[in-house]
């Protein structure tokens, strides 16, 4: 029987759609994540391969979502690219002219010690929407058949995520990443799930020593959920002066990067979280900042050729 339904199924994949029911699929496959979303992306591939310009109209679209928008993107890249981008995942990097066969021999195994020369190799492959989708829809799409011990993991900053964030920092693409991230954290308030903590920490650029200001667009979302924050690290061994700091400094952080346009959300925070009274002479500073212009998408391209 479940023969007989793929059966059916498949002259669906391979009939011409229109943008109507392109933008259903998109919508669905954004509101999913792992296996759910990756039966979903197979879909619109599939039913667009003969005519991918349908996806590629899609992924600039001002009257969908941006998450409609990316959906299209991550889909258009695999079209284009999928065959490169299993190339990167079934690479033997031990193969590499700088890999050491000594990196073997430390207790943590030779992953800590690749992001030296893998990160430059996946900035150079430009795979944007592969490394957003990773991150967005914790797809688990990392090295296939890896014979180097813990090469996925994922709780460093040398894992094939923390490759994939690095190539994406200084490139346009990152707007999305900053967008996933809220997304996050806003779908789970109370920050139970430990991404959301890495989502949180992404944005605040708290792990950064020379942090650029966080995201302007971030800001509410970090305000909002500061609480929630704080609960979930602030850690047991510290004591009460240095748990008031934390507090106060993690909260600091956001009202350095605020302006005008949020000045009044974080007074009204502040003026209900008494803890935070010692930040309120930084008000004036906030107000004194003009609001950034609006972002929009960055331009569509695979790697650094535009898409027209």
């Amino acid at each position: 029987m479940r023969m007989l339904i793929v059966g059916l199924c498949l002259p669906c994949f391979c009939a011409a759609m229109d943008r109507g029911e392109l933008n259903t699929m998109l919508a669905t496959a954004a509101a999913t994540k792992s296996n759910t979303y990756l039966e979903a992306r197979q879909g619109i591939i599939a039913s667009n391969k003969s005519n991918p310009s349908l996806l590629a109209k899609a992924a600039v679209d001002p009257h969908l979502t941006w998450q409609q928008r990316l959906v299209a993107r991550i889909c258009y890249e695999r079209l284009n690219r999928g065959a490169e981008i299993d190339v990167l995942r079934r690479y033997d990097w031990r193969t590499h002219p700088q890999y050491d066969k000594n990196w073997e021999k430390d207790h943590v195994g030779p992953t800590a010690y690749l992001g030296k020369f893998a990160i430059p190799r996946f900035t150079e492959a430009g795979f944007w929407y592969y490394y957003i989708e990773m991150q967005w829809k914790r797809t688990s799409e990392f090295s296939i058949d890896s014979a180097i011990s813990r090469i996925n993991e994922t709780r460093t900053g040398f894992s094939w995520i923390g490759w994939s964030a690095s190539a994406l920092q200084n490139q346009p693409e990152n707007y999305y990443r900053i967008r996933c991230a809220i997304e996050q954290i806003d779908y789970d308030p109370e920050l139970a799930d430990p991404w959301s903590i890495y989502c949180y920490r992404f944005l605040s650029n708290f792990t950064n020593p020379n942090p650029p200001p966080t995201p302007a667009v971030a800001i509410p979302s970090l305000v909002k959920h500061h609480e929630a924050f704080f609960n979930r690290t602030v850690g047991g061994g510290r004591s009460p002066k240095e748990r008031e700091e934390y507090y106060w400094g993690t909260f600091e952080v956001l009202m350095n990067s605020a302006n005008v346009s949020h000045a009044e959300m974080i007074e009204e925070y502040i003026n209900s979280h008494p803890r935070l009274a010692i930040l309120k002479g930084k008000l004036s500073a906030i107000r004194s900042r003009p609001a950034l212009p609006y972002q929009s998408d960055p331009p569509f391209r695979l790697g650094q050729l535009p898409v027209n």
